[in-house]
């Protein structure tokens, strides 16, 4: 399995969640694939052949896109302000520790952390 595509998240979203999933700005959907994709380490998902490969890596990115399409604006830090063009930039926030309130704001959040605890060395920092 390679990086995900909208069309995998529209897929995994619930059915009265997919119109709104389907509505996403296309710039809102390029900058959650692109930090979903990237965000987790695929070598810490070791079943299905591990890596890119792991039926676990994709379940994690489709639920934390979708967990993240469903948060909105409320997943952004402004990280940059113009006082005379009116402009203001956002970035999505990076991803908060597992026991970050921020997951319970959706059940995809909620599905994603169950996804990464399930995969035991994924949530460990470190390897002793």
């Amino acid at each position: 399995m390679a990086a995900i595509a909208w069309t995998d998240v529209i897929d995994g979203a619930a059915a009265e969640d997919t119109a709104y999933i389907t509505a996403v700005d296309v710039p809102w959907q390029l900058a959650i694939l692109a930090m979903v994709n990237s965000a987790l380490n695929t070598s810490l998902f070791t079943d299905g052949g591990g890596g890119e490969s792991s039926p676990k890596l994709y379940l994690a990115r489709v639920y934390l896109a979708l967990h993240y399409a469903k948060v909105g604006p409320r997943a952004t830090v402004q990280t940059g302000q113009s006082e005379f063009d009116l402009s203001e930039s956002y970035a999505l926030i990076p991803l908060p520790p597992g026991d970050d309130p921020f997951w319970y704001l959706t059940g995809y959040g909620l599905a994603y952390r169950a996804t990464i605890r399930a995969t035991p060395v994924a949530r460990m920092p470190w390897v002793v």
